[in-house]
């Protein structure tokens, strides 16, 4: 197969998670990088499952991220270098932390971790400390004004270029950007002109042809066009001076404006280069996401000078970038870019080169876990089937204090019911951004669409968590959960309702003052109980799909209190059903009072229930004189059984016994129950 060629035959590309220093900027820069040592991965379309020492090396380097993320808010750097080390030598897999300054001034924080993998921190520190409100500073500004987790572009248009006989599945990732709230094209010949305005997008994507070119002490990056070289283009590159400015080039080199001939054809195309990018582009939107799938696209001059064509496009608000640094063959930019895209937007379509469909399918992830997967589970940020092992690289402006989502993310949902305060919170996890959007429950969300939708009453939003109130009567909730950020939605997590019937009966003994105990409580109950993965490349682990839940503020409890008993005191104690039948609704505390909670163990098929009733019951009393006419006896029950349950939330027939009382269910199918196919 051939090479994504240089323009004379070949594809320009990238590697490794850097970020360059940008000269003597007025501000602090820190970026994150991991430089993956001895890395294996499969050369196929087929997943892997991530070892242990995959899942320690994620968890060494989240724990050092969140200590560092922790303390810089606060504004100390020094502190939040010293947090992230103390957190990593804390964690399994962490040979060793240092310290270490370069020729240039650049201090970095470096972790060891086992396998040959070195976490890097570099930070670059000018005299002055940045002014975060001065719009004269941006990397400043934007890299310490809000650290927070996540961002999802500000803009919703898209724009996928792939020129003839480039392989990614441009047509599908198109239709499944659509599908997710993109406003996406997609252009299969792309002339000169069309890489015009490309500020108008915040996802774009280039798969081309690419060069890194030197001309006159100057460093380039080029992208070959679909326009062949003609005269009276020539003529007109010649006029508009984008000749001369090294703005446009031909395939086979720069055009030299004082002896070539306009009307002497050869077969050669135009090419743009950074300089093009940058006359003809305005600002992007925030947190925007170019990925420039050509060969020596993140090719630079050293590894402390930022690619020619990231240069241009940062100076326009672009913060993250991918590509390649030299040659890379066509299949293994194919690869990477299809597995890129399909785990961000969270679906792989039948179809797709190098990305097979899993069970269950995938959920969106963010762009750390997804390049983390890339290069540790798959070994694809390395071109292993081209002729010079070429690497993926990125280059992220935002690495340690913003994640990229294409779409938001929900991977998991608890309910809290406090019977005190009549309130049943749900809090969903995920990624979503720090812009608030909505929080949706849907009865539908078949192929991305969620229909029949209401909109749930969000108490709190985080770049991780979404707090809503469900009420005090939830009767119509369960279904699918959904965020929606500025019309891009998430994936449709169930919300699952059980529910079941009981009958707890408990007979008094005879000596006692009764009563004997009959209660039929309606217990419903909420969440989920779907096996999670951690990451893309991990098996659903069944642990993560434990819940432990209270009862639901609709659950009830029918009381039957009845029999007639001879006390110690020789009085007779006679319960009658129509003083002593009636229901308690869901509440803690005082003399009536009925809550539960259960724990589902789908791992085990097993479901744990504790149920706590209280009540009142009322004896008429006689017998001999000093008997009182009528007397209230305070009826507690704390009940706690078991009940088989299977993987997906299916209840069994209950049919047990605890201390003192038969216990007989009856469960409902639960509704919007998950599956196999929940997306994880």
């Amino acid at each position: 197969m051939a090479q994504k060629h240089r323009l004379r035959a070949q594809r320009f590309g990238s590697g490794g998670l850097i970020r360059p220093a940008l000269g003597a900027a007025r501000c602090i820069i820190v970026a994150l990088a991991l430089l993956f040592g001895g890395c294996s991965g499969d050369d196929g379309g087929e997943s892997q499952t991530a070892g242990p020492e995959y899942e320690r090396t994620q968890a060494a380097i989240e724990s050092g991220v969140r200590a560092f993320r922790a303390q810089a808010s606060s504004g100390s750097l020094a502190g939040a270098f010293e947090a992230a080390a103390a957190a990593m030598r804390a964690a399994d897999g962490v040979v060793g932390v240092s310290y270490s300054q370069d020729d240039d001034g650049a201090h970095h924080f470096v972790a060891e971790l086992e396998g040959g993998i070195l976490f890097t921190m570099p930070v670059r520190q000018v005299a002055e400390r940045p002014d975060l409100s001065a719009a004269a500073s941006p990397i400043g500004a934007r890299a310490f004004a809000s650290l927070g987790k996540s961002a999802l572009p500000a803009g919703k248009k898209a724009l996928f270029i792939d020129l003839h006989g480039f392989k990614t599945n441009c047509a599908q990732l198109r239709t499944l950007s659509e599908k997710v709230g993109y406003s996406a094209q997609h252009i299969k010949t792309a002339g000169v002109d069309q890489f015009k305005n490309l500020d108008a997008y915040s996802l774009l994507y280039i798969s081309s042809h690419g060069d890194y070119i030197t001309h006159k002490g100057v460093d380039y990056t080029a992208v070959l066009t679909s326009d062949m070289r003609n005269p009276k283009d020539d003529v007109k590159y010649i006029k508009s001076g984008e000749f001369a400015d090294i703005q446009i080039i031909l395939s086979r080199g720069v055009y030299d404006v004082v002896h070539e001939n306009p009307f002497v054809p050869d077969n050669s195309a135009y090419a743009v280069t950074d300089k093009f990018f940058e006359k003809n582009s305005n600002a992007f939107a925030a947190d925007s996401l170019v990925y420039v799938d050509t060969c020596h696209s993140t090719h630079a001059a050293s590894m402390f000078m930022p690619p020619p064509l990231f240069r241009a496009l940062y100076g326009k608000g672009v913060k993250t970038y991918l590509g390649w640094h030299t040659s890379v063959h066509n299949d293994a930019a194919t690869n990477a870019a299809n597995y890129i895209f399909t785990h961000l937007l969270g679906e792989i379509p039948s179809g797709m080169i190098g990305v097979a469909a899993k069970k269950p399918p995938i959920r969106p992830y963010g762009l750390t876990a997804v390049l983390t997967a890339l290069e540790q589970v798959k070994g694809w940020n390395v071109d292993k089937i081209g002729c010079c092992k070429a690497e993926l690289r990125i280059m992220d402006m935002n690495l340690g204090t913003l994640d990229t989502l294409l779409v938001p993310n929900v991977d998991s949902l608890y309910v809290l019911v406090d019977p005190t305060d009549k309130t049943q919170l749900m809090d969903v996890h995920g990624d979503f951004g720090h812009k608030p959007g909505e929080l949706l429950l849907c009865e539908s969300f078949a192929d991305r669409k969620p229909t029949r939708c209401s909109t749930l009453n969000v108490t709190e939003w985080s770049d991780e968590k979404v707090t809503a109130n469900l009420g005090s009567d939830c009767s119509k909730c369960s279904g699918y959960v959904v965020a929606r950020v500025d019309g891009r939605v998430s994936n449709g997590y169930p919300l699952t309702e059980w529910a079941i019937d009981f009958v707890l009966s408990s007979a008094a003994p005879a000596t006692d003052v009764g009563p004997d105990v009959k209660l039929e409580p309606t217990v419903k109950f909420r969440g989920d109980i779907v096996d999670e993965r951690s990451t893309p490349e991990i098996k659903p682990q069944k642990e993560l799909g434990e819940m432990r839940v209270g009862i639901g503020l609709d659950s009830s409890a029918k009381y039957t209190f009845s029999g007639t008993f001879v006390g110690s005191d020789g009085c007779t104690y006679t319960y009658e059903k129509d003083k002593n039948t009636g229901t308690v609704k869901v509440s803690a505390g005082g003399t009536d009072n009925f809550s539960g909670t259960v724990e589902i163990l789908p791992r085990d098929q097993l479901a744990h229930f504790k149920i706590a009733f209280g009540k009142k019951a009322v004896a008429t009393v006689s017998g001999p004189q000093g008997c009182p006419p009528v007397k209230e006896v305070q009826v507690s029950v704390s009940v706690l059984f078991d009940a088989s349950v299977s993987q997906y939330g299916s209840f069994g027939p209950i049919d047990t016994t605890a201390p003192g009382f038969t216990i007989k269910g009856t469960p409902k199918a639960p509704t919007c129950p998950p599956d196999a196919n929940t997306p994880r």
